[in-house]
C-alpha cells in the first residue's frame, strides 16, 4: 500500500534508519550538512569516488510510479526534516540540495564515522507446516552487529512477549535463514507467542512477537440433510490454516463451508468448490448446482435488526469446536493485511451468491462472503472482491435476503452438545410390540460422542432417565435400534439422544420429537354387541391388521372389512363372512345381509346433509376405538394411485390390505333398496369425504372402473379402518 503523504516534525530517527538496521555496525544516513559538504568537495559527479547516479525516484502523487531512472535524476534522502511535510534531499543533477515531500521515495547511500558494534538484526517470524501438534518456524538474522552471532533460534510461551528463560529452540549460529520445528505438547485451542533470537558479544536481539495456533490440517465433519440446515448428505474433508490476518492469530478453514474441496483458482467455478450459500442470520444452507437449488425451499425476505446470532451462525452449528462466521472488522484486517489474493493462505475464490429472489449469480466472477455484522434491518455487512477490487461492502439493496457463502474462523475451542437429527421410525418393521428407529448425529460439537441412543416414553420429551436403548457404536453419522416392550394401543414418544463431554443433546436439542402414535398389531380381538353403538348382530371377531404406507404415511389398516369374521380368501370371495357390514355416509348403524335379509330392516332411501363424515357417527372409531377411523378421500387415492397403480380388483386383492368384491346395499335406483348386490365381483369403500349434500366420495372397483368416484350418500357400502 502506498502512503500518498506524510506530516510529522521528527528528523529521520536512528532506530528507522535503513542504513543502521539494514548494515550495522554504525551505518547511518547522512545528515543535510554532510551532503553540503559532498556537494561544496566535489563529489557529486558520477567520476567521483562516491559513484552517485541516476537512480530515479517514486513519485508521491503517483502511486509510488518509477521516474528518472537512469536517464534524468537521482535523489537521496538526508536525515534533515525541513517542515512536517518536506526533508531535504541530494538531488544529483543539479547537486545541490533541496526540500522535497517526504511522501517520495528516494534513493539512500550510508556512511559510518565509526565502527559501532551492537545486537544482531533478527527478522519477524514466519510459519508453514502445522501439523496438529507442530509447527515449522522460520526467521533471519542479518545483519551481525559487526560481532559473530554464536546463537540464534527461536523462543516461546502462551503468555507473550517470550524470552530465553521460556521455551527455546536452536537454530543454530551465523547470518543467514533458518529455520525450526517446534513441538512437544502443542494443542489446539491455545495462543502461541514466538519471536527469533540471535546473540553475539554484544548481547541478544528478539524479533517482534508474532503468534500462531494449531489448527488441525484437515478434519471431517460427517453433514446429514434436515440437520442443522445442511441442504445435503455428504462427509467433508475440510482443511485449515493458521493466520493473523484477521488481527490476531487464528484459525481459517481455506474452502468454503459445504465445499468438497478447496478452489483450484480463484475463477473456480465449480459446485464442489463453491459450496452453500446462506441468507442472512438463517440456519438453512442452500446448495446449487448451476441449474436446481436444494432445498427449493420458497425465497424469503428478511426485515430485522439482529447481527448474525450464535444460536443460528451455520459455522457454529455445522463444525462445532467455536467455529464461528468472522465479523466485518475481521474481514477489514484481512484486507488490510493482504489477505484477499488466491495465492494468500486463505485461499478466497470466485464463489458467486444466490441474488434476493433465490437466482445463483457470479460464481467465477465475485467472490462474496458473509460477515456476522448487520448495517440495518434489511442490509448487512460483507466481504465482495472480483478482479482487482476487495472491499466490505453493504450496499446491495435488501441483501439480508440474498445469500452469500461462508468461511469460518475460530479464536478458541468451545465444546458444544453434539447435533441430532430427528427420529424416523420404520413402519414396515413396527409389530405390535417393537419398532425400528433410526437418527443422525452431525456435528459432534468438538469433542467424541461416546454414547448415542433412543430413549421413549409416554407423557412426551423423553430422557435417558425413561426407558432407552444404546448404539454399539459411537461419533457421529447414522444410527438404527429397535425399541421393544411395546403395547398397543398408547401413544408413544421417542427421541434420538447422544453424549459427548459436554452433556447429553436430544433431537437436535430443541425438541423435535419422532411420534409413534399407533402399535401396529398383528391380531386384536373385539366383542361386539348387538344394538351397541350401530353394532347390527352379537359377535367376537378377531381382526387382523398391516402396517403400511401405501396411503402415503405408515399407518395401520384392518385387513378384513369392518363385520367381516375373516380376511376374504380371494378378489372374488362372494361369502357373507368375508363381506362384513354395510354402511350408508355419515350413520353408524351397521348392516348385515346374508343374501336374502337385511338386519337391522330399517333403511333411509336418500341422505342429504352437507358434512363429511363425524368422528362421532365413524363406526371405526365407535365399534373398535384407541384411534381408528375411516380413511380421507386422500388416502384412498394414495392406496390405489403410483406406484401401486391398482387396475382391477385382483390387484387390490393381492396388496396387503386383501381389498375384495364385498358388493354394497343398493339405494333402489336399479333395485330394491337396501338389498344387497354384486358381491363377489365388485367392491365398494367409503371415505370419510363429502362431495356435496347428496354425495360422498368412495373407493369403487368392478370389471370396467378401478377409481375414486363420488356416489350417492345412501348406498350401503363396505367399510375398512385405519388408524
Amino acid at each position: 500500500s502506498w502512503i500518498t503523504a506524510i506530516s510529522e516534525t521528527s528528523d529521520w530517527l536512528p532506530v528507522n534508519d535503513p542504513c543502521n538496521r539494514l548494515l550495522g555496525t554504525g551505518w547511518r544516513i547522512p545528515t543535510s550538512l554532510e551532503y553540503s559538504n559532498v556537494i561544496t568537495n566535489g563529489g557529486v559527479p558520477f567520476s567521483s569516488p562516491l559513484k552517485l547516479h541516476n537512480s530515479g525516484y517514486l513519485a508521491w502523487n503517483a502511486g509510488g510510479m518509477v521516474n528518472g531512472r537512469g536517464t534524468t535524476q537521482g535523489n537521496y534522502w538526508s536525515t534533515t526534516s525541513v517542515s512536517a511535510t518536506t526533508a531535504f534531499d541530494l538531488y544529483n543533477v543539479g547537486s545541490s540540495m533541496v526540500a522535497d515531500n517526504k511522501a517520495n521515495s528516494f534513493s539512500l547511500r550510508c556512511l559510518r564515522d565509526a565502527l559501532v558494534l551492537s545486537a544482531p538484526s533478527v527478522s519477524d517470524v514466519a510459519f508453514s507446516n502445522m501439523t496438529s501438534v507442530s509447527a515449522d518456524v522460520s526467521a533471519a538474522v542479518t545483519p551481525d552487529g559487526g560481532s559473530p552471532v554464536t546463537e540464534r533460534g527461536f523462543c516461546w510461551n502462551t503468555t507473550g512477549t517470550p524470552t530465553t528463560a521460556d521455551n527455546i529452540v536452536s537454530g543454530g549460529l551465523g547470518v543467514g535463514a533458518f529455520t525450526s520445528t517446534i513441538a512437544g505438547g502443542l494443542v489446539q485451542g491455545s495462543t502461541y507467542y514466538v519471536r527469533a533470537y540471535a546473540i553475539n558479544k554484544i548481547g541478544i536481539s528478539y524479533s517482534t512477537v508474532n503468534s500462531f495456533k494449531i489448527c488441525p490440517a484437515a478434519f471431517s465433519v460427517q453433514h446429514i440433510a434436515g440437520i442443522d440446515g445442511a441442504p445435503v448428505s455428504k462427509v467433508v474433508t475440510y482443511n485449515s490454516v493458521s493466520s493473523t490476518l484477521s488481527g490476531k492469530a487464528v484459525c481459517w478453514i481455506t474452502q468454503n463451508l459445504g465445499a468438497d474441496q478447496q478452489a483450484t483458482v480463484v475463477t473456480d467455478a465449480t459446485d464442489a468448490s463453491a459450496g452453500w450459500y446462506w441468507q442472512f442470520n438463517r440456519i438453512q444452507g442452500f446448495k446449487n448446482d448451476g441449474t436446481t437449488r436444494t432445498p427449493a425451499l420458497s425465497w424469503i425476505a428478511i426485515d430485522e435488526t439482529s447481527d448474525w446470532v450464535s444460536a443460528n451462525d451455520p459455522c457454529t452449528r455445522l463444525l462445532g469446536s467455536g467455529w464461528r462466521i468472522p465479523t466485518s472488522t475481521e474481514y477489514t484486517n484481512v484486507i488490510t493485511n493482504g489477505g484477499i489474493p488466491f495465492t494468500a493462505p486463505l485461499k478466497l475464490h470466485y464463489g458467486g451468491y444466490l441474488s434476493n429472489a433465490g437466482s445463483l449469480l457470479g460464481r467465477n466472477t465475485y467472490g462474496i462472503f458473509w460477515s456476522s455484522s448487520a448495517n440495518t434491518s434489511t442490509i448487512a455487512t460483507y466481504l465482495q472482491f472480483s478482479s482487482g477490487v476487495s472491499a466490505i461492502y453493504s450496499n446491495i439493496a435488501n441483501s439480508k435476503g440474498s445469500a452469500f457463502t461462508l468461511r469460518c474462523l475460530r479464536d478458541a475451542i468451545v465444546i458444544a452438545l453434539p447435533s441430532v437429527g430427528q427420529v424416523v421410525v420404520d413402519a414396515s418393521s413396527m409389530t405390535g410390540t417393537s419398532a425400528g428407529v433410526s437418527a443422525a448425529v452431525g456435528s459432534d460439537g468438538g469433542a467424541s460422542v461416546s454414547d448415542r441412543g433412543f430413549c421413549w416414553n409416554l407423557t412426551g420429551n423423553p430422557t435417558l432417565s425413561d426407558n432407552h436403548i444404546t448404539d454399539a457404536a459411537t461419533g457421529t453419522g447414522n444410527f438404527a435400534g429397535t425399541i421393544t416392550g411395546l403395547t398397543v394401543g398408547p401413544k408413544y414418544y421417542i427421541r434420538a439422544y447422544a453424549t459427548n463431554s459436554a452433556g447429553t443433546a436430544y433431537s437436535e436439542g430443541t425438541g423435535f420429537n419422532a411420534v409413534l402414535t399407533s402399535i401396529c398389531p398383528d391380531t386384536f380381538n373385539i366383542q361386539h354387541t348387538v344394538g351397541f353403538r350401530g353394532i347390527p348382530v352379537t359377535k367376537a371377531v378377531t381382526y387382523h391388521a398391516v402396517q403400511t404406507s401405501l396411503s402415503g404415511t405408515a399407518q395401520c389398516w384392518i385387513t378384513q372389512n369392518l363385520g367381516a369374521d375373516h380376511p376374504a380368501t380371494s378378489a372374488a370371495d362372494a361369502t357373507e363372512a368375508s363381506a362384513g357390514w354395510y354402511f350408508q355416509f355419515n350413520r353408524s348403524l351397521g348392516y348385515k345381509h346374508d343374501g336374502i335379509t337385511r338386519t337391522p330392516v330399517a333403511w333411509s332411501t336418500s341422505i342429504s346433509e352437507a358434512s363429511d363424515w363425524t368422528l362421532i357417527n365413524d363406526p371405526c372409531n365407535i365399534m373398535l376405538g384407541v384411534g381408528w377411523r375411516l380413511p380421507t378421500s386422500t388416502e384412498w387415492s394414495n392406496a390405489h394411485g403410483s406406484p401401486q397403480n391398482w387396475a382391477s380388483y385382483a390387484d387390490s386383492y393381492n396388496s396387503v390390505l386383501k381389498i375384495h368384491g364385498a358388493g354394497y346395499l343398493s339405494n333402489g335406483y336399479l333395485s330394491t333398496a337396501g338389498s344387497v348386490a354384486s358381491r363377489g365381483s365388485e367392491g365398494n369403500y367409503w371415505s370419510c369425504t363429502a362431495t356435496s349434500n347428496i354425495n360422498a366420495s368412495a373407493y369403487e372397483f368392478y370389471s370396467t372402473l378401478n377409481a375414486l368416484t363420488g356416489v350417492t350418500k345412501a348406498y350401503g357400502y363396505s367399510v375398512r379402518c385405519l388408524r
